[in-house]
């Protein structure tokens, strides 16, 4: 009976300093996965995002912005409709992107709020195909995140484009 006291004591103290370490919920880390598709039809190029957030959300998503390099050409830039135009122009950093959809909410299973933009709903865009990217070897994603009331832009992905005619690309993300 004496040794199993302090193994039992040793126990609940270890069990307190872990729970004192346990991150609060704004600390936590919020994963999910993002999937971007383009292919080139005739004379234009059609672009799919849809997204999926785990929960708990701890991190309010308010934009997404997908970019090519090197000719640093942003295709796709998602926007919640509640972002203002100086914000969104901020996260642009002077570009002009190909495609601009507005949507009232990007809820955690990815799917959007239709508005007059878009071709099907859930994310799909048409525009002119740009002639820039038809070098392009990379796609990078950006998200403008807004946490603790201040909005802050988060690197998300990268990927290799083989052949940016055709081109699909699924990737899994960590927001901090």
């Amino acid at each position: 009976m004496k040794k199993i006291v302090p193994a039992l004591l040793a126990f609940v103290l270890t069990a307190l300093a872990f729970n004192a370490q346990a991150p609060d919920p704004a600390g936590c880390e919020q994963k999910g996965s993002l999937k971007f598709e383009a292919y080139r039809d005739m004379d234009f190029y059609i672009m799919t995002l849809s997204m999926n957030q785990a929960k708990p959300v701890t991190r309010e998503v308010i934009a997404v912005k997908v970019v090519f390099q090197p000719s640093e050409t942003v295709v796709f830039l998602l926007t919640s409709e509640n972002l203002s135009k100086e914000d969104a122009d901020a996260f642009l950093n002077g570009a002009s992107p190909l495609a601009r959809m507005s949507s009232g909410e990007i809820d955690e299973n990815g799917k959007v709020k239709p508005d007059s933009s878009l071709v099907e709903p859930f994310g799909k865009y048409q525009a002119t195909f740009p002639v820039s990217i038809m070098k392009d070897k990379k796609m990078e994603v950006f998200f403008l995140v807004k946490r603790e009331g201040k909005l802050q832009s988060q690197f998300v992905s990268r990927a290799d484009i083989t052949n940016v005619y055709n081109f699909g690309m699924q990737s899994y993300y960590s927001l901090r």
